[in-house]
This record gives structure tokens, C-alpha cells and sequence, in this order.
């Protein structure tokens, strides 16, 4: 009795062990993006407003029951369109989810239509799913206006847009 009672309850400390080994894992996974992107733009990484799951859900249009855990952060001044938004998505929600982010970068769009500084930033970002984790960047060089020919300046953007999309596959591909 003594026997079965040590190896149910050895049993249980390695479920438990693997249980937060899978949640570490996953959690650090989404932290390791976060910080791939911060690395692979050094200072020209504005973002550092947290974004609350409440703004999330009703400014960007998430559903949070949808959500298993984000991290989310915009400019702290608003001449910045910056962003960062990954969110580790509840299996079979990865479309809705993506939806209204890809819902959200249209809304800014059309906001910013007549700035082309910030409109090329924005057409040049866009949200990216790797497995059942979605992000939405708006990330890259920041100017005040375009001084060239815009399509010279939104290929720069594009170029800066396409550091997030290396770096989370540099994450992804690995794990």
C-alpha cells in the first residue's frame, strides 16, 4: 500500500513538473520573441507602453477569451505609431484573433492616410501567425515626413518591417 501510495504521488510530481515545464516553455517562447524583436532594432525600438488586456480587447479588437497570454506595447508619445502586439493564442482561435489585429492595421491605415511618414510604416507591418502565437508589429526607423519619392520610402519601410519577421523566425524555426 505504502508502495502504490509513493508512486501515485511520484507520478503526480512528474505530471506536475512537466505541466510547468510546458507552461515555462511557452511563456518564455512568447518572451523570447519579444526580446529577438527589441534586439534586432536596438534603440529604434519605440514601443514601451504596456497595453492592458481591456484596451486589447476593446480598442484593438481581440477577444481576451480567445487569449492564453500577450504581450503587448505601443509609443509612450503619440507621434509614434509603434507597436508590438504578441499574443499566445487558445488553440483554435488563431484566425479570429489575427482578423481583428489584421481589422485594427486597416483602421490605422485609414486613420493615417493622408501622413505618409507614418502611413508607409503601417502598410509595410503585417501580422504574422507561427503556430497558435499571432503578432502585429508596427515597428522600424522613424521619420517625420518623406522626403523622397514615396515609394523609394516605403520600400525603406518594408525593409525595417521585415527585422520583426526575421527575428520571430529566428525563434520560431528554432523551438
Amino acid at each position: 500500500m505504502k508502495k502504490t501510495g509513493l508512486m501515485v504521488g511520484m507520478a503526480l510530481l512528474l505530471v506536475s513538473a512537466i505541466l510547468i515545464k510546458m507552461n515555462q516553455s511557452n511563456e518564455s517562447l512568447l518572451v523570447s520573441a519579444h526580446e529577438a524583436v527589441k534586439e534586432a532594432y536596438g534603440d529604434f525600438y519605440i514601443p514601451s507602453k504596456a497595453i492592458s488586456a481591456d484596451v486589447l480587447e476593446s480598442q484593438y479588437g481581440v477577444n481576451i477569451t480567445d487569449i492564453e497570454d500577450y504581450i503587448a506595447e505601443s509609443a509612450l508619445m503619440s507621434t509614434h505609431v509603434d507597436l508590438f502586439i504578441g499574443i499566445k493564442v487558445k488553440r483554435g482561435s488563431e484566425l479570429e484573433v489575427a482578423d481583428a489585429l489584421n481589422r485594427y492595421r486597416n483602421m490605422m491605415l485609414d486613420t493615417y492616410a493622408m501622413d505618409s511618414a507614418k502611413r508607409a510604416k503601417i502598410e509595410a507591418s503585417t501580422v504574422s501567425t507561427f503556430g497558435n502565437y499571432v503578432f502585429f508589429m508596427v515597428l522600424g526607423q522613424n521619420s517625420d515626413a518623406v522626403l523622397s519619392d514615396e515609394n523609394a520610402f516605403l520600400s525603406e519601410a518594408v525593409r525595417e518591417s521585415r527585422k520583426a519577421e526575421l527575428a520571430l523566425s529566428g525563434v520560431f524555426n528554432n523551438n
